[in-house]
């Protein structure tokens, strides 16, 4: 990652928690991924971002919900499996329409 793809990250992730809270296109995890429940949270953020007029949800993950304290993680998403197959491919087959899956550190 560049540089400067690290600093918009750290950017992005320094507003969204500026929020204050969740919200129906940003929420906060600091712990493991349910794949089962996955989809239906990046369909819910997907819908919430259109109605609220936002270009993007995020799923942030490493970031305490309650108080939005960054706590970091474990979770790599690239890494994760759905069943026998890498959830990032699972998602994107599964999901329509297909989202763009981004992903980063700060």
């Amino acid at each position: 990652m560049s540089p400067s793809a690290d600093w918009l990250n750290e950017a992005l992730l320094q507003h969204l928690c500026a929020q204050g809270s969740e919200n129906a296109w940003s929420e906060f995890k600091d712990g493991n991924v349910d794949p089962a429940k996955l989809g239906d949270t990046l369909a819910a953020l997907s819908n919430g971002a259109a109605i609220e007029g936002q270009p993007f949800g995020y799923l942030i993950f490493g970031v305490r919900d309650g108080d939005l304290t960054i706590v970091g993680t474990a979770v790599r998403l690239e890494r994760e499996r759905a069943g026998s197959e890498g959830l990032i491919e699972f998602l994107s087959r599964h999901l329509e329409p297909r989202p763009l899956l981004a992903w980063g550190a700060t």
